[in-house]
This record gives C-alpha cells, sequence and structure tokens, in this order.
C-alpha cells in the first residue's frame, strides 16, 4: 500500500495482480511524510536499486493520535480509518485481474515460494492447490484481492483497474496525480509457467473458481 499525501492518493495493493511492480514505480514520486509499505525482501532490494528508496512511515498516527500500521497487502478500510475525511480527496484505487489466470499465478508463487525453503514439491498439483482445505487457497485469493478494495461488500475505492490493462492504467494513474508517467515498469515474480492458464483446469476446478469469483467474473466481464 502507499498512502501520498503529497499527491494525494492510496493505492490498494491486492495480491497477483502486478501490485509490487505498480508500488515500485510508484515510490520515487512520494513524499518524505508518505507512506509506503515494505516489500519482500527481494522486491525490496530491487526498489533500492532502481529508486534509491525504501518503506518508510508505516507507523503513524492521525490527527487525534490514534496510531495505524499498514503492511504490505491493507485493505482500504484502514485508510480510511486513518485518513478521516481527508479520504475522499485522494484518489484511491486497485487493480483486479481474471480469476482463472489469478489462481494459476498464484500456484506458481506458492511453488517457488516452497521450493525456495527446500520443500519437496514433486506430488503437489494445481488440483491440490485448489482443492486443498475446503479450496481455503481460493478464499484467501478472494480476500486478498476484492476484500481488500472493499468496505460492507462495495466497492470502496475509487478506480479499479484491470490487470489486463496494466500499461493504459499506468497513463492513466500518473496522469491523475499529475505526474509523468515512467519509462517501464520493473518486472517481478516472472516465471516460465505456461501462459494458457485454461490449460491447468478439469472441468471441476474450473467451477471452483466459478464459484468463488462470481462477482469479479461478472462485474469485470472475466471469461474462461
Amino acid at each position: 500500500m502507499i498512502i501520498s499525501h503529497k499527491h494525494k492518493f492510496v493505492f490498494v495493493k491486492t495480491v497477483k495482480t502486478a501490485g509490487t511492480s505498480v508500488e515500485i514505480a510508484l515510490t520515487p514520486i512520494c513524499g518524505p511524510e508518505d507512506t509506503i509499505t515494505k516489500l519482500a525482501d527481494e522486491d525490496e532490494e530491487l526498489r533500492i536499486a532502481r529508486t534509491g528508496r525504501t518503506f518508510q512511515n508505516i507507523e503513524v498516527r492521525d490527527e487525534d493520535g490514534k496510531e495505524f500500521l499498514f503492511r504490505n497487502h491493507t485493505p482500504v478500510r484502514r485508510a480510511r480509518r486513518y485518513l478521516t475525511d481527508r479520504f475522499e480527496s485522494y484518489f484511491s484505487f486497485a487493480f483486479e485481474r481474471n480469476p482463472f489466470d489469478r489462481v494459476v499465478s498464484a500456484f506458481h508463487h506458492t511453488l517457488r515460494n516452497r521450493q525456495a525453503r527446500g520443500v519437496d514439491v514433486s506430488d503437489w498439483t494445481f488440483d491440490n492447490f485448489v482443492t486443498m482445505k475446503e479450496c481455503q487457497r481460493l478464499v484467501r485469493l478472494r480476500n486478498t484481492g476484492f476484500g481488500l478494495y472493499s468496505s460492507k461488500n462495495e466497492i470502496a475505492v475509487n478506480y479499479v483497474y484491470r490487470f489486463e490493462d496494466l500499461s493504459i492504467a499506468i497513463d492513466d494513474i500518473f496522469d491523475r496525480i499529475g505526474q509523468p508517467v515512467p519509462d517501464d515498469l520493473p518486472v517481478t515474480k516472472r516465471s516460465d509457467r505456461d501462459r494458457n492458464y485454461r490449460s491447468y483446469y478439469t472441468p471441476y476446478l474450473r467451477g471452483l473458481v466459478e464459484d468463488h469469483f462470481v462477482w469479479e467474473l461478472e462485474r469485470f466481464g472475466y471469461e474462461f
């Protein structure tokens, strides 16, 4: 998450939607009083290398002295409580992604993390990832997507961009906050996965994702 008082915007960082790339791109324009949350260690190293900046002001107080802690994936509700009446004057935004593609991306991200810890993943399949513990990973993905940019089951940010339109979204975001568009976006968490996400799904797995992400599929016009 980024809360920029200098440019009056709130970036709500959802999971597996290029959020780290967007946050790194926004970091250089932030002022000294802005909140920039901490990334994973390897991503933080990339941010420092590209921008010379790192996370800052993650523990802050509001005008009444109440303490707030902001983390990488913090819900917009907390930003609203921190900013109180000022929130409405800030441009707030987040990103969404085709749930079928997002689930595959999350699977490979988890697989890489397990391999990095030396965990044997030889028998760990996409089927296991989706179905284990009564589809808890699908529930978690929804909570770290819609659950972050919503309040009382309604969208609570000014705009939700589509991951699939990332380049257009970046142009629009920087235009709205009156800053020049960066020449390129940093690439993070890239994998050699099959880009055809449909190849991962059986009819049963497809049905599970459809059941868990009904709203996203309808709201953003996503299809299998």
